[in-house]
């Protein structure tokens, strides 16, 4: 590998020049290189690549000119882009759809609102219960919308992973101490990002008695044996920090009475270049190389989400238990 660290270097799925760091979240990073020097913001900001500026043709074969140059050097199972979507649901006593919104939903990509109207209202739930009796329930939404290669020049578009609960906060359950995690140095030098998917279990003294990573997405490509470690490191970065976080646990209401809440934390490590700091608009397509999911032999099965948890949005905090549960596929 040593040998290869001269010649190889990471690869955005991007158009035009590679554009390092693309990424920073909250970190005191700094590093002289011919484009600048870095530095930390706390804002997690969109690459400075072309973004996807054409979704054409029929819903399933779409046309995504903006990361083709890239891909092209992709192997296809590899190379997808995704965008994170959030709003609301309300389904019926029997659980069926009664409405929903999709935040910003009139700036879409015409085949993303497409792929929306074609699944959501359709979708059945298994019917919540209160005291006996199935009722009308409402949860926060959120979608990962992703855009596979079909071939050199067209993609397909799913929503690959969803999510229906509110933030923890709305059950009382606060940050207290959540100290960033030291961003690893080997991604520094690399210009690697990514996102760690946290389980966690707090205590009624709001300390953090459990903490594993369930998932590491990263947005930066390499040979399969880099993407491990970085992957790894990343993981280790997160629960290594996660175990001295602290929280305001719940003084009243349902979620009061529990004697241990379990909780999904998503960790974003992004860099970025200093003056180029952007918030990351909402809707656009990033790079998505999703992570194995790991077994976390503590996570009671009410806690385990089909797929993937990877439809949260960065650094939040939720409950486990998600509100309300899907039971219909979504179709492509």
């Amino acid at each position: 590998m040593a040998g290869m660290s001269g010649t190889w270097r990471p690869c955005l799925l991007q158009r035009g020049p590679v554009n390092w760091p693309d990424y920073i979240h909250g970190w005191e990073i700094r590093e002289h290189r011919p484009a600048g020097v870095l530095v930390a913001s706390r804002e997690v900001i969109q690459p400075g690549n072309s973004q996807m500026k054409a979704l054409l043709a029929a819903l399933s074969i779409l046309v995504l000119p903006g990361l083709m140059p890239a891909l092209a050097r992709t192997p296809p199972a590899q190379a997808e882009a995704s965008m994170l979507l959030a709003g609301s649901i309300t389904v019926s006593p029997q659980g069926a759809v009664q409405s929903y919104t999709v935040d910003k939903l009139a700036t879409l990509p015409a085949p993303v609102q497409q792929l929306l109207t074609q699944n959501v209202p359709h979708w059945r739930f298994e019917p919540v219960i209160d005291h006996g009796h199935a009722v009308a329930a409402k949860a926060a939404m959120h979608l990962r919308i992703v855009a596979t290669p079909t071939d050199k020049d067209h993609f397909a578009l799913r929503i690959a992973s969803q999510w229906f609960g509110n933030a923890a906060n709305t059950y009382g359950l606060t940050i207290k101490n959540q100290t960033l995690p030291h961003y690893p140095g080997r991604e520094i030098k690399e210009r690697v990002s990514g996102t760690v998917y946290l389980v966690a279990r707090i205590n009624r003294q709001g300390k953090v008695d459990q903490v594993a990573a369930e998932q590491v997405n990263l947005r930066v490509r390499g040979p399969e044996m880099l993407m491990r470690m970085w992957r790894k490191d990343f993981a280790d970065a997160s629960v290594r920090a996660a175990s001295h976080w602290t929280y305001n646990v719940p003084a009243s209401g349902a979620a009061a009475t529990r004697q241990a809440w379990i909780v999904r934390i998503p960790v974003s490590y992004t860099l970025h270049e200093m003056g180029k700091a952007k918030a990351r608009s909402y809707g656009t397509w990033t790079a998505y190389l999703p992570g194995p999911r790991e077994k976390i032999s503590w996570l009671k099965p009410e806690a385990s989400v089909p797929g993937s948890a990877d439809a949260l949005p960065d650094n939040g905090l939720y409950l486990a238990d998600q509100s309300l549960h899907l039971i219909t596929t979504p179709k492509s």
